[in-house]
């Protein structure tokens, strides 16, 4: 019994020290690359031959899905379960109760933390790196400020479905509530921050010598997931086989305006999702 306290303490320590220096990573590389252009390189010329259309286009995937991987283990990862054992420590009164996700609150096992990992920090990543890769030319131009936008898409839509879901059991044995909250959509942010600064920043990595591009391909196994190789598929498709005159129409200044409109308006729509779904929980 002594030898399983002890193991579970030093379990607890790993945590907290793995998710403090996740979360310097993290913000080191939100804040160092913020000003870092999302489009490192503007989209091949139309008239060049599909191979060049589709290089370029795998490049944007691998840069994307590298990202959300790294971003996703990370923040969604490390820093998550960070914040699931703040929440554990602060709720003393949910100590030996089960969680939404069948674990016991209190306890830290390898194999909730690899399932967690795995499930929530990796395929979470990825699943944003595909809804990133559809909006991406309507995102602002640099990092930090599509960091921002993307953040409140990402805890509006993946965030209010399940971590802030008002169905979500966790928040009738959590305190304080208020505490659950905040990190969570302050996590929210962080992953998506950090995201978009990977992208960018591999975006530029993308465009260094053919041996050291190869780098960001193995990524695409992920792409395996259903909704994600859609996105996966689509975005490589269109621009590889986009004819010329549908191509320069997709570019046009007119396009890009409806399209930052409709990204205006979602989240406009998600931004309220999330702060009705907060209000719910804070006051049910």
């Amino acid at each position: 019994m002594l030898y399983c306290r002890q193991l579970m303490r030093f379990a607890n320590v790993v945590i907290v020290g793995l998710g403090l220096i996740s979360v310097a990573i993290a913000v080191s590389m939100s804040w160092n690359w913020r000003q870092l252009p999302l489009h490192a390189r503007f989209a091949t010329d139309p008239e060049s031959n599909w191979r060049d259309r589709f290089r370029d286009a795998a490049q944007t995937v691998g840069a994307a899905f590298s990202a959300g991987a790294i971003a996703g283990v990370l923040v969604l990862g490390l820093v998550g379960r960070l914040v699931m054992r703040t929440l554990g420590a602060t709720s003393s009164h949910a100590q030996g109760r089960l969680t939404e996700a069948g674990e016991t609150v209190g306890e830290i096992t390898s194999g909730g933390t690899i399932g967690f990992l795995l499930f929530v920090g990796l395929l979470g990543g990825i699943v944003s790196a595909g809804g990133y890769l559809i909006i991406r030319s309507w995102l602002p131009t640099k990092a930090g400020s599509a960091g921002l936008i993307f953040g409140i898409l990402v805890i509006g839509t993946l965030g209010v479905s399940d971590a802030l879901s008002p169905d979500n059991i966790d928040f009738a044995i959590l305190e304080p509530l208020w505490l659950a909250i905040l990190l969570i959509i302050a996590t929210g942010f962080l992953f998506a921050a950090t995201f978009t600064a990977l992208a960018a920043r591999l975006d530029q990595f993308a465009q260094t010598p053919e041996r050291r591009r190869g780098l960001l391909y193995p990524v695409f196994v992920l792409g395996a997931v259903p909704p994600v190789a859609v996105a996966l598929v689509a975005h490589i498709g269109i621009r590889t086989f986009t004819s010329n005159r549908l191509f320069s129409i997709t570019q046009s200044a007119r396009v890009r305006s409806v399209g930052r409109i409709v990204l205006a308006v979602g989240t406009f729509a998600t931004a309220y999702l999330a702060t009705s779904a907060a209000i719910e929980i804070l006051t049910a």
